[in-house]
């Protein structure tokens, strides 16, 4: 059996979801990580799923999921899929509590989980770590968001030298634009023309099956319909 772990994206709507979901059709098994993992378990169109329900604002959140998982040598991909909590407005308007949430959740909880998976195990495996266009552009107005968005995406570009030392391994970074998730819920914010998830999804894992070189980089913009316009880089690393 072949596995993936998803950290991440346990809502209802949400990217994590929809890989889950493109991960079953090809035999594998996903294993979904989150705060509303238990509610994600009742998803009757994921019942091959397996769930872990975790915080990442927990200090020992890795801890949990390790602990969680045992046996580890038959999950050949991780993947880094929830992308919230989002914060908009000025800096100086928001709580420390606040920042450090959007913080904690988007870049050091799954920077520490990557961490730990990675020095539990010995086998090679496949990192995809969807972080966000706000991580690559400047925002007047999610500041926070999108610094926290920017971080993971560096923790994964120069997590690469580590990765590859593992002979197979494979290294995408993933950066997609406005998706109808439940990242919107609340906000006066039209997604008429946002992308749908299971969309996105396909072109992610299409982009993984076919990856050849061991870092590329898949930006997923939108086309003034919604529908997805990806974009791909191919990094060569010399050291």
């Amino acid at each position: 059996m072949q596995r993936a772990l998803i950290l991440g994206g346990t809502g209802k709507n949400s990217l994590g979801r929809a890989l889950a979901l493109r991960l079953i059709q090809d035999g594998i098994t996903p294993i979904l990580v989150g705060r509303t993992a238990n509610i994600a378990a009742q998803d009757t169109g994921l019942k091959e799923a397996q769930y872990i329900t975790a915080d990442f604002m927990d200090a020992d959140v890795s801890e949990q999921v390790m602990t969680a998982l045992g046996e580890a040598s038959d999950i050949l991909y991780l993947v880094i899929a929830g992308g919230g909590p989002h914060l908009r407005g000025m800096t100086s308007s928001q709580s420390r509590a606040e920042k450090r949430r959007v913080r904690r959740t988007i870049a050091e909880g799954p920077a520490e989980i990557i961490e730990d998976f990675h020095a539990a195990t010995r086998h090679p495996y496949h990192l995809i770590t969807i972080a966000s266009t706000s991580a690559t552009q400047i925002r007047q107005d999610e500041t926070v968001y999108a610094t926290a968005q920017a971080d993971r995406r560096a923790f994964a570009l120069n997590f690469h030298y580590e990765l590859v030392q593992r002979l197979g391994s494979k290294n995408l970074i993933v950066c997609p634009g406005g998706m109808k998730t439940g990242l919107w819920a609340g906000k006066d914010i039209d997604t008429s023309r946002f992308m749908e998830p299971m969309a996105v999804a396909k072109i992610i894992w299409e982009t993984v099956r076919e990856q050849i070189a061991t870092l590329a980089e898949l930006t997923i913009k939108r086309n003034p319909d919604g529908t997805p316009k990806p974009e791909k880089t191919i990094y060569t690393v010399n050291w």
